[in-house]
């Protein structure tokens, strides 16, 4: 085979494999709270594993 095609073809398999950068990158607390909790203004509580963290809206 190709050299060539051989690049292209797992370039292309690599791009289509990769997940996509979420635009909507949230900052949360560290602390990991067992269940929901009241986040204050402008935080809400977002469910992760075992965990609930408190995450900017």
């Amino acid at each position: 085979m190709n050299p060539f095609i051989t690049i292209i073809t797992l370039l292309t398999a690599f791009a289509v494999a990769t997940p996509a950068v979420s635009s909507q990158t949230k900052a949360c607390t560290r602390p990991c709270f067992s269940e929901a909790t009241e986040c204050g203004e402008g935080w809400e509580p977002v469910h992760s594993g075992e965990c609930w963290f408190c995450c900017e809206v």
